[in-house]
């Protein structure tokens, strides 16, 4: 996943926390109390806008009574602006794990969520001359995982993209058995169809091993992809994967669902040439009938399933590496 699109993820899915954490606190008061601070600053958050809504997090949090779980909400949410606001720096970056370390002392789903956090920034590189740390990730996700049946299938998924960022062949095969063994004994966790297609997507790449590759996004495909309206991309790679592999039925049942579910996807007109090349039915593109409805590439997706809050970091294939058209 392009760096610019992973932290913009990253950055919403934390403002949606810090959303649901302060969410708890609110009531029909007016900004000038701690509950109504917090309403105004986790608005902001909605709006990734950081910068001004960690003063009012600070100033909540003078406002709470010590202790209280409003105090707790706005200590969290002050971390989070820390954590977010860009430019990042290595200062502010300390301050928000810092604080995190303290929440995440707490039985509580807040002291749950700062380990996931304090993973994270272990995880990825924040700054001009910051390193990833991964096994003090895992060990951050290890915990969360301990802590929290709730947040316990992201945390695996995190721990497995651990061992898939290494990327010698080892550490990768690992981080997929990781996957492969959380989803044996848990198949229908809210997470599966995600942890099939990372799985899937690490079999690509680095490991150029087309067969299980291809059996990952099927099973992520019969549990439904997770990104509603986005499955046009994914419906290609699985095509070509059945394509190259001499599996023309599959080949052919995807090739049919990108022109019948996904034209705008910009490969509908390739997969009739496909289809035809294969000697299978070619159906017609749709997409300029009047009265036809036809699943939108861009569709932002509203319910379903929910997203992980932070997207695992996906190694990428050099340029002109990767499944093409056969």
């Amino acid at each position: 996943m392009h760096k610019a699109s992973r932290n913009w993820r990253r950055s919403a899915a934390l403002a949606l926390m810090a959303v649901a954490v302060c969410s708890r606190a609110w009531a029909a008061e007016g900004s000038l109390t701690a509950a109504g601070l917090l309403k105004d600053a986790a608005t902001e958050v909605s709006y990734l806008s950081f910068d001004r809504a960690l003063p009012l997090f600070q100033q909540a949090g003078k406002l709470a009574a010590p202790g209280s779980p409003q105090a707790e909400q706005a200590l969290f949410g002050e971390a989070v602006c820390l954590q977010q606001i860009t430019p990042a720096t290595a200062d502010r970056i300390g301050e928000a794990s810092a604080t995190y370390r303290k929440l995440a002392k707490k039985p509580d789903l807040v002291g749950v969520q700062s380990m996931m956090a304090l993973g994270r920034i272990a995880e990825l590189v924040d700054y001009l001359g910051d390193v990833p740390d991964r096994p003090a990730a895992r060990q951050w996700y290890e915990k969360a995982r301990e802590a929290s049946g709730e947040l316990a299938d992201e945390a695996t998924l995190r721990i497995a993209a651990t061992y898939v960022q290494e990327m010698d062949t080892d550490s990768v095969k690992k981080g997929i058995s990781i996957l492969t063994d959380w989803l044996a004994g848990h198949p229908n966790n809210p997470l599966a169809s995600a942890m099939w297609q990372y799985a899937g997507n690490t079999y690509l790449y680095p490991l150029n091993d087309y067969g299980p590759a291809l059996e990952c996004y099927l099973k992520a495909d019969a549990l439904g992809l997770m990104e509603k309206g986005r499955e046009g991309p994914v419906y290609w790679r699985m095509a070509n994967l059945a394509d190259r592999l001499g599996k023309n039925d599959i080949a052919i049942i995807y090739y049919t669902k990108i022109i019948e579910k996904t034209p705008t996807s910009g490969k509908a007109y390739e997969s009739q040439l496909a289809l035809k090349r294969l000697g299978a039915p070619v159906p017609e593109i749709k997409l300029f009938r009047a009265g036809d409805k036809a699943t939108p590439a861009t569709a932002v997706p509203t319910t379903g399933p929910a997203a992980p809050t932070t997207s695992p970091t996906q190694p990428q294939p050099p340029a002109g590496k990767g499944v093409e058209k056969p």
